[in-house]
């Protein structure tokens, strides 16, 4: 006997040691897109576009489960309006029934842009620019490929970690996760049953398709802060070079418009691509906006009404969760508009570099003039907004936070 107990033990270690050693292996030496895909897939979306006929089936039956939890969401917000439940027991039901609608759209605006999102990715995928320092351009892409597999990682262990949270039994469970009391005349165990169904892949579902838009826009909005970057660093290195350049006139003009013609190139073919982006960023981050507003502000108050609860804690997270995630759309545009104004500064003081020589002045006007345009088109940095009503920056962010105090305060004054 003690033989046969000790042999499970070490199948049981052998086991967790293979499967700690492949856990190690996947977050060390994953893309971003495994991590993408990881939440695709908890949000019912295969991967691949032809699959085997088990996994569709699989994946059609855990999306059936997401869509019952939305009716049964619904139908506790109704069937608590019609019975006259408490106030806090309605808005409860109502944050959740609100929280699904809300990502119902957003996974049909992830589904309208998907295909048109996928071709600028591949464009940022295929490493076009450079900026003449190969160790340079190496670093940028792999810190902007570190932040964003860190990025989903954290979205990943937010929603599993809500999911965990919510299957622990308490009091608040009931109020915001429970099913609608007419249907305990179903019995016990059935009740139990429909219960079980409801929470079983609640936030994995629901929580994953949440973030789908912010998993689409996000990694491109850094890849075109990254690009921009090696452009920028491009004009810095023609300026280091042509004031360190030893040579004649003539090969030094040849260079510098060589070096010129090629970093303009790189610059306008990223800005082709942030045109192509600006439909989905301005209607994609609306969106995320105006229901997270609403959301966080019913969230704060719910966890203020509630007391000290474990629900209460949460509340908070989730709510803490919506607004970085906000928060992290209007850093990124900001750390665009900053490199756009660094490459307008740096064209600036490149305009002047040359020394004007009767010899080559017809190039020496269009060197000026061709780093003037791009000058003024770096200086147009307003380009995401919000619905086309405002445009995205960090000081939105601020204003936003400011309306979701005031809607919160509102509720606990007069309801």
């Amino acid at each position: 006997m003690k033989v046969v107990f000790v042999d499970i033990v070490r199948k049981l270690k052998f086991g967790w040691d293979g499967f700690w050693f492949d856990l190690k292996s996947f977050l060390l030496n994953a893309s971003r897109y495994h991590y993408r895909d990881l939440m695709m897939i908890g949000a019912g979306f295969l991967p691949a576009k032809y699959v085997q006929l088990w996994k569709f089936g699989c994946m059609l039956l855990y999306r059936s489960l997401g869509y019952y939890q939305l009716a049964m969401a619904i139908a506790k917000t109704g069937f608590g309006i019609l019975d006259g439940a408490g106030l806090l027991d309605i808005l409860a039901s109502s944050l959740v029934s609100f929280f699904m609608l809300a990502v119902q759209f957003k996974v049909f605006m992830h589904e309208h842009y998907r295909e048109g999102m996928r071709k600028i990715q591949n464009f940022f995928d295929g490493h076009y620019g450079n900026s003449g320092d190969y160790d340079f351009d190496v670093r940028m892409r792999q810190k902007a490929n570190g932040i964003t597999k860190r990025t989903f990682l954290a979205m990943l262990l937010l929603i599993y970690c809500d999911q965990l949270l919510i299957w622990i039994p308490n009091s608040a469970q009931a109020r915001m996760f429970g099913i609608p009391e007419r249907f305990s005349v179903l019995g016990f165990q059935m009740s139990r049953i429909l219960q079980g169904m409801y929470l079983c892949s609640l936030v994995s579902f629901w929580g994953s398709r949440y973030f789908c838009c912010s998993s689409m826009t996000l990694p491109l909005l850094l890849d075109v802060q990254t690009e921009l970057a090696i452009v920028a660093h491009g004009f810095e290195m023609l300026r280091a070079n042509a004031l360190n350049s030893c040579e004649s006139h003539e090969m030094r003009w040849k260079y510098l418009e060589y070096m010129l013609k090629t970093t303009v190139k790189q610059h306008l073919r990223v800005l082709r691509h942030v045109d192509l982006m600006l439909p989905v960023v301005n209607n994609v981050y609306a969106t995320v906006y105006y229901s997270n507003m609403g959301m966080v502000a019913l969230a704060v108050f719910l966890a203020i009404r509630s007391g000290m609860t474990f629900m209460s804690f949460c509340l908070i997270i989730t709510a803490v969760g919506f607004m970085i995630e906000c928060y992290s759309w209007c850093f990124l545009i900001g750390l665009i508009q900053e490199t756009m104004l660094q490459i307008s500064s740096l064209t600036a003081q490149l305009a002047y570099l040359p020394q004007h020589s009767a010899e080559h002045h017809s190039q020496y006007v269009q060197w000026r003039t061709s780093l003037m345009i791009i000058q003024l088109n770096a200086s147009q940095i307003d380009w995401f907004q919000c619905g086309h009503l405002f445009y995205i920056s960090t000081e939105s962010f601020g204003e936003l936070c400011m309306i979701v105090y005031r809607f919160a305060t509102f509720l606990l004054k007069f309801a």
